[in-house]
């Protein structure tokens, strides 16, 4: 089995991994090693005015991750995984990072 980074669903492949294996990865899912709260820092060096410098909060749920910035307002993602990489879909506009 291999998962299809386009759908994120297993299919068929006789030299990818095992059904169980790619079911646990593969989807709609958060890896279980990002699961809970995570803080950021943003800093710059000598270009004053591209950003505001703060920390910022994420949390990663189940299938989704949210983002607070330093001003408090709130992004939310859509959190796709195929085992070794990921996909943020922000909830409200549909932009892929």
């Amino acid at each position: 089995m291999k998962c299809n980074t386009t759908s994120f669903q297993c299919e068929k492949d006789e030299s990818g991994m095992i059904q169980a294996a790619c079911n646990a990865s593969c989807g709609k899912i958060t890896p279980t090693n990002l699961l809970g709260d995570w803080r950021g820092l943003m800093v710059k060096k000598l270009q004053k005015g591209e950003f505001d410098m703060g920390e910022f909060d994420m949390h990663f749920g189940d299938s989704n991750m949210t983002l607070t910035w330093p001003n408090k307002t709130q992004q939310v993602f859509d959190v796709a995984s195929t085992g070794f990489a990921m996909r943020l879909t922000e909830v409200s506009t549909g932009l892929v990072y």
